[in-house]
């Protein structure tokens, strides 16, 4: 005997915890140009003091420093590829991914 079992849901779901979308919230990151050559910037909406790390794909820190609203970074000594960006404001953490040509 085959039985199906479906049901839908309707309505709204709403969790508890922070997710992505809620740190999102607290403030705004900006990184550009991306693909990069030469150089990004990344900018925050506010001036608080923050931590920033940049990470290559394999997971290893190779840039750290701290920062508020706006820093250029050089790519003079970053291999080509994919690097993650992670900034450390607050109880916020933010992680986007740049690439390096």
């Amino acid at each position: 005997m085959n039985e199906t079992n479906t049901f839908s849901f309707y309505g709204m779901f709403n969790a508890t915890g922070v997710g992505i979308d809620e740190i999102e919230k607290e403030y705004i990151i900006s990184i550009y140009p991306n693909p990069a050559k030469d150089y990004f910037t990344i900018n925050l909406d506010n001036n608080e003091k923050s931590d920033l790390k940049i990470l290559d794909i394999t997971g290893k820190v190779v840039y750290e420093r701290n920062f508020s609203k706006e820093i250029n970074i050089s790519t003079e000594k970053f291999k080509e590829g994919i690097y993650f960006v992670k900034v450390k404001n607050n109880d916020n953490i933010i992680i986007r991914k740049i690439i390096v040509e």
